[in-house]
């Protein structure tokens, strides 16, 4: 199975909202995603230039998600 990740779509959202769209059939939850896969993803966030300025603080933890 293929994935892709769309750097410049990432947002912050709080957990209690991603739960109630699970529940709502807006988002579908899914396997974990394996550590080797995870830091990949987070080794784009880093390199990526279609990425909000805030939400790459937020990532370097040097800003707040919101």
């Amino acid at each position: 199975m293929e994935s892709w990740v769309v750097y410049k779509l990432c947002r912050a959202a709080h957990a209690a909202s991603l739960t109630k769209g699970v529940s709502a059939w807006v988002y579908r939850a899914d396997e974990t995603v394996s550590d080797k896969l995870f830091d990949k993803i987070c080794q784009g966030i880093h390199d990526t230039e279609h990425i909000a300025p805030r939400m790459k603080r937020y990532f370097e933890g040097k800003g707040p998600a919101f």
